[in-house]
């Protein structure tokens, strides 16, 4: 049987490489200087760039490593606490390696270990997740006109709450 083209392995690729693109680019877009001459010292805003970049990168490879291998085999067979377990330790190795690179890269004698882990960590939490993915139930043998309003003005108040 013939598969749609929207089905294809090269488009799913794509499609995960645009949107990590746009997702690692926003902080660049929405810079609120607006153009305006706010870095002193350019090499060590290059320096904070690489180490951004770089730790991004191990970002995705977290999401990749999360989605393919961790959630399937603790999260989807309600094994909770060693999946939350295997969290702390993975952001724990990224923190490290955080560490190590920012040690390599950046000229300044200090490293805020706790100041890097409230930067990282609040858009990851549980309670934040909770709250972005807690919803009331829409039933499913309403009208799909009605599913669909519904999860509209339901992202609609999630926004307005948030």
């Amino acid at each position: 049987m013939k598969t749609g083209w929207y089905n294809s392995k090269a488009l799913k690729i794509i499609t995960h490489i645009a949107v990590w693109a746009v997702v690692l680019a926003l902080p660049y877009l929405l810079d609120s200087h607006h153009g305006m001459e706010h870095h002193r010292d350019e090499a060590l805003y290059r320096a904070f760039f690489y180490l951004n970049s770089i730790t991004n990168l191990l970002w995705i490879g977290v999401f990749y490593f999360n989605a393919n291998l961790l959630a399937p085999r603790f999260f989807a067979h309600r094994r909770y606490l060693p999946y939350a377990l295997t969290l702390i330790l993975v952001f724990g190795t990224v923190m490290a390696i955080h560490f190590l690179l920012f040690e390599s890269i950046i000229p300044l004698p200090h490293f805020s270990i706790q100041g890097s882990t409230a930067f990282l960590l609040p858009a990851n939490s549980p309670k934040n997740a909770r709250r972005r993915t807690s919803r009331p139930n829409c039933p499913s043998s309403a009208p799909r006109s009605t599913r669909i309003s519904f999860s509209i003005s339901s992202t609609t108040s999630w926004l307005s709450n948030s």
